[in-house]
């Protein structure tokens, strides 16, 4: 199902039993600001004391998923420092990758900034909200990290800022308790 709206998304892939096997969801937002305002407003739209709770014991993977990806952006760009070969436009090695329940996010820069999401296993109920307003939020924060760096242009910034999101989440095992 493709939408733009994170909630429709969210009760599309809702599992019918205990369990859905193999499944995606895609939605997408018109540049980073907007992703991190879905993300944030659905996060309000569906929280309760469980999805509070979950959300600050959360924090720590979330900064490990994310400093992961910027680890891989700052080792790219330093073995390429002297050459022209490494564009965060045309990179496909911006990849974070473990065997936890998220377990592996790609972004692609390209005419749109494209965030890939596999959840090995993820709880519908009392983790994936949490799980999809991080993900909203790459976007924004990888810009935050970007536009630190002193070769980063203003016309750069710009153009990242305005680009549309697209977020595609695979899941493996989505199951309700």
């Amino acid at each position: 199902m493709n939408t733009t709206n994170l909630t429709h998304a969210y009760e599309f892939v809702r599992p019918e039993n205990t369990e859905a096997i193999g499944i995606s969801m895609n939605f997408a937002a018109k540049n980073m600001r907007d992703a991190k305002k879905k993300g944030e407003d659905f996060f309000e739209e569906v929280k309760n004391d469980v999805l509070a709770e979950r959300k600050i014991i959360e924090q720590n993977y979330y900064n490990h998923i994310f400093s992961g990806l910027v680890h891989v952006m700052n080792e790219e760009s330093f073995k390429l420092r002297n050459t022209d070969e490494f564009s965060i436009e045309s990179s496909r090695r911006l990849i974070f990758t473990n065997q936890d329940c998220v377990s592996y996010v790609q972004i692609l820069v390209r005419d749109e900034i494209n965030i890939i999401v596999q959840m090995r296993s993820s709880d519908y109920e009392n983790c994936l909200p949490t799980d999809l307003e991080f993900f909203s939020n790459i976007p924004y924060m990888f810009y935050r990290v970007i536009e630190q760096r002193d070769e980063t242009s203003e016309e750069w910034k710009m153009n990242f800022s305005q680009k549309r999101c697209k977020f595609t989440v695979n899941f493996g095992s989505l199951h309700v308790y």
